[in-house]
């Protein structure tokens, strides 16, 4: 018996050579040691030898897929180049403003400011602020992380006031003129 180098981590513990052959629609590899042979895999779209865990498992079965992340990405992308990428896009401003909504909801949906200017009407969303009462204990912007699980923004908004536009630059104003 003729020992080579593994073909995935160059050890000499393999027994032949290393060619991935394609057998019923299905690569079976050579010349690969155990240890790579239980923590590697041979992705069929690029032919590469790649850690298992560059693969995604498929949801009923729990089995890894045949193709890498990579290869399935570009794959999907091939065959459907524009739908892939607007449904994502829609499905992302739907839940961001799905979450806008309910940071809205959660502080009132008002302006909590008792002088407030404007009259107590239905304004849009959009004429509405999160106003840090301490700037000291913010850790992030709350409209730069719409896309975030809601449970995850209520921690920063119970640090927050909702204010108008009006409310909150003369808010800002007065801190400015304070300091």
């Amino acid at each position: 018996m003729i020992l080579k180098n593994c073909a995935c981590c160059k050890c000499d513990k393999s027994t032949s050579e290393f060619s991935p052959q394609k057998k019923d629609n299905k690569f079976i590899l050579k010349n690969v040691c155990e240890e790579c042979f239980t923590n590697y895999k041979l992705c069929n779209g690029c032919l590469s030898f790649i850690p298992i865990n560059s693969f995604k498992r498929k949801s009923k079965t729990n089995y890894l897929h045949s193709k890498c992340k990579k290869c399935e990405r570009k794959r999907c992308r091939e065959n459907n180049p524009e739908t892939t990428r607007t449904q994502t896009k829609k499905k992302q401003k739907r839940n961001r403003d799905k979450n806008r909504a309910l940071c809205f909801e959660y502080l009132g949906g008002k302006c909590s400011n008792p002088d407030c200017q404007l009259p107590n009407k239905d304004w849009p969303i959009g004429i509405y602020d999160f106003h840090h009462r301490n700037p000291d204990e913010k850790s992030f912007t709350i409209a730069g992380k719409y896309h975030k699980n809601f449970e995850f923004l209520k921690k920063e908004l119970d640090k927050c006031d909702l204010l108008c536009v009006l409310c909150h630059r003369l808010e800002h104003l007065k801190e400015t003129i304070d300091d």
